[in-house]
């Protein structure tokens, strides 16, 4: 009997494992990304009481801490902000799209 259960229990933990590595190879694959209004950061940053690159990296910061590797852009960034942004979403390992 307890031959049998230290046999359920690694297999299960076998499992467990290769539920783990493959959850790991579905996210190197796939992009996990956001929508990002732009037009926003202003306010949010206003409200805030910080500027807008603090807010951006505010954001950046969260979203790399919640395994998102994409931001879907509306409305910008822009190349008025691109001399500072984009060197921050590398710092983060972000990739941006803009429509």
């Amino acid at each position: 009997m307890k031959k049998m259960l230290m046999t359920a229990v690694a297999v299960a933990m076998s499992a467990a494992c290769a539920a783990e590595t493959q959850a790991n190879a579905l996210k190197d694959r796939f992009p996990f990304g956001v929508f990002w209004a732009w037009e926003r950061c202003k306010f949010n940053a206003d409200t805030a009481g910080i500027t807008v690159p603090e807010y951006a990296e505010k954001t950046l910061k969260l979203l790399k801490e919640m395994s998102c590797d994409s931001v879907w852009f509306v409305h910008g960034p822009g190349k008025e902000n691109a001399p500072w942004f984009m060197p921050m979403m590398e710092k983060y390992g972000v990739k941006g799209m803009v429509a």
